[in-house]
């Protein structure tokens, strides 16, 4: 059975990415976010922080979706 052409992107990425990769991204996100003056788009980019902390989760555990 082939898989989805979503899955196989999804797939892509996370082999181009690690775990580490993402948690990176997600402390660059939290710095930013600190520097932010402007409530809204400080929570925009924690809520980013914390999607990249997901996909960090997924890559560990090898999961696409």
């Amino acid at each position: 059975m082939t898989m989805p052409a979503f899955e196989r992107a999804v797939s892509r990425l996370f082999n181009r990415f690690d775990a580490q990769r993402w948690r990176d991204r997600a402390g660059d996100a939290r710095a930013d976010a600190a520097r932010l003056d402007d409530p809204d788009a400080r929570r925009l980019m924690f809520e980013i922080a914390m999607t990249y902390d997901r996909l960090a989760i997924k890559a560990e555990e090898g999961r696409l979706t």
